[in-house]
């Protein structure tokens, strides 16, 4: 008997022993995954909005359908959101933010109809978290850091911190920043060059970086459905046979037609102190829905104008109606011309063209077959990109037609800003370093879709086409920028780093990255940062702006949890339409 129970005792004993063991092995995986594999993080702020969001209030027009997230307006100590933003017991007692800000209703538009958002919508908003994100970690030489990487890292100035934005720039580059795009040379010696030097190139995103990245100015999925007589659609029709319905533009009748896109069409009422007036309008800029903000955050922001756009629509065409498309843009010192040749059997080919403004002739940048163009009596999805010094048509998803052109920073900011660049030079240095960053010296893009219309015989006397989802999106634009003379910066009253012809060059060495946030406007990121902290900069790297190797922590890849929806003023329902991968 007692050997029996002696037995039992050991066994009890070993059980828990195994239980024990199993437990610290278990957790010691974890900690191992979590420190060389994959780790979550939270976003905090609104750098890399909308592509990831931080902290945010989520909007949705009644009359349009169309939901957009703004950023915090107020905040507590130690900046902190308020988690009810424009609450109606501070506002009816007047109060103040942490911030000192003045505690108001949230009046915002609809960046679909402009309609502003007001009355009981604009008080007792929720404040929702950021996305919390999976991050795989950088383990060189096995996995390592690629340019348009969303990467994540610890702050240089607060290495406590850790940062996440998008990787544009790599290890032995010079880099440069020229009207919103990223410009590299390979500088093995670590010398700086000139704008005008003859090794440049443009970094141009890949297909999925450059889809996960464009910013909708327009959808015409969106007009508003009531009310529809208050507002006027952006495109403007050419000619009779147009009906714009609401959000199906239809033409009837032969020949060319046309839309052009109306930039100083006004979208939405001007709020003073808080939105600029060409954000007001129709103007294609880089203006972010989420930086509408208050007055004394907002009113600092630069709006640049961009030409780096898409346009897209579906386009159905009656039995018995072929239809040729052009896009047309005029941008840059240039004009760019993309067409989609239809032929009577539904073939056709696709076109690029290039000249100088009004310089005559044309010339051919790609030709290519179509062996199904714009087919009668279905739907056909129609794209035009112009991105990253590169032009592409695109039907059904699928690149029919791509021409690349090859300008230096110099030839770029000279086109974008109708100046020479010998004048550029002089001009900014009798402004003190700061015409680059002057929104009005750079051109604003014009932009049309033109139709040619041919009926076969036995197609009726109302036939033409029909258009949906005329879309207009935007590129990031990487802004330029001065350090505030006032900012106790290092650098102050001087050009941002990489920003500038001769001015503060960057070129990386073999160890240092250069990093920015998409949200240009609002993002603290490497072209504003001051002197590293003083372990890191003696520990690691002293360079301002730059984010050492060592820094590094790993590239977002998974957005596992983003901001729930809210029910009886509860955020307890998973937003699961935006589980998605990073790009």
């Amino acid at each position: 008997m007692s050997s029996t129970t002696g037995a039992r005792a050991d066994h009890a004993a070993s059980s828990i022993k195994d239980t024990i063991t199993s437990i610290v092995i278990a957790f010691t995986m974890a900690f191992v995954f979590r420190g060389f594999v994959v780790e979550a993080f939270v976003i905090p702020t609104g750098s890399m909005a909308p592509t990831l969001m931080g902290a945010h209030m989520r909007f949705h027009g009644e009359d349009s359908g169309y939901a957009w997230q703004v950023g915090p307006w107020h905040y507590g100590p130690r900046n902190v959101p308020l988690p009810i933003q424009g609450a109606s017991p501070l506002i009816n007692r007047g109060a103040r933010d942490a911030r000192g800000i003045q505690i108001t209703p949230i009046e915002v538009a609809d960046p679909m109809s402009g309609r502003r958002v007001t009355g009981p919508a604009s008080r007792d908003v929720p404040c929702l978290a950021g996305d919390r994100i999976f991050v795989v970690k950088y383990l060189q030489p096995f996995f390592a850091p690629d340019r348009w990487d969303v990467a994540v890292f610890k702050n240089p100035t607060a290495p406590q911190e850790n940062f996440i934005k998008r990787l544009v720039a790599m290890p032995g580059e010079q880099v440069a920043l020229v009207d919103g795009d990223v410009f590299v040379r390979e500088a093995p010696d670590g010398q700086a060059a000139g704008w005008d030097a003859g090794d440049w190139r443009i970094a141009r995103k890949d297909e999925r970086t450059q889809r996960a990245v464009w910013q909708p100015v327009f959808d015409s999925g969106y007009e508003p459905l009531q009310g529809a007589a208050m507002f006027a659609s952006p495109w403007r029709p050419s000619g009779p046979g147009w009906t714009m319905d609401r959000r199906r533009y239809t033409f009837r009748g032969e020949g060319e037609a046309s839309l052009a896109w109306h930039a100083a069409g006004r979208r939405t009422t001007p709020f003073p102190g808080r939105i600029p007036a060409e954000v007001a309008t129709w103007a294609v800029n880089d203006f972010y829905p989420y930086n509408e903000n208050t007055s004394s955050s907002f009113g600092g922001v630069d709006v640049f104008p961009v030409s780096d756009v898409r346009l897209s629509f579906a386009i159905e065409p009656d039995a018995g109606v072929a239809v040729s498309v052009t896009a047309e843009l005029d941008a840059r010192g240039h004009e760019f011309r993309a067409s989609i040749e239809t032929g009577g059997d539904g073939r056709g080919e696709a076109v690029i063209f290039k000249r100088r403004a009004g310089a005559g002739e044309w010339t051919e940048l790609a030709r290519e077959p179509l062996t199904r163009a714009i087919t009668p009596g279905r739907t056909t999805n129609v794209e035009f990109w112009h991105a990253d010094q590169s032009l592409s048509l695109w039907i059904e998803g699928r690149r029919v037609a791509e021409a690349l052109y090859d300008w230096s920073p110099a030839e770029r900011i000279s086109a974008a800003t109708g100046r020479g660049f010998a004048r550029l030079l002089a001009e900014d240095r009798e402004r003190m370093f700061s015409h680059l960053r002057d929104p009005s010296i750079y051109e604003r893009p014009e932009l049309r879709w033109r139709f040619d219309v041919a009926r076969a015989s036995g197609a009726g006397a109302e036939a033409g086409f029909a258009l949906y989802r005329v879309r207009l999106d935007r590129d990031l634009f990487f802004q330029p920028g001065v350090y505030r003379p006032t900012s106790g910066h290092s650098l102050a009253g001087e050009p941002m780093i990489a920003t500038h012809p001769t001015e503060n060059p960057l070129v990386l060495t073999n160890e240092q990255f250069f990093t920015l946030g998409d949200n240009s406007p609002a993002s603290s990121d490497g072209r504003a940062w001051d002197e590293p902290d003083p372990w890191v900069a003696t520990l690691i790297d002293p360079t301002p702006g730059v984010v050492h190797q060592r820094l590094m922590i790993g590239k977002a890849f998974f957005v596992y949890f983003p901001a729930p929806h809210s029910l009886a003023g509860r955020s307890i329902i998973p937003d699961f339409g935006r589980l998605r991968f990073i790009w």
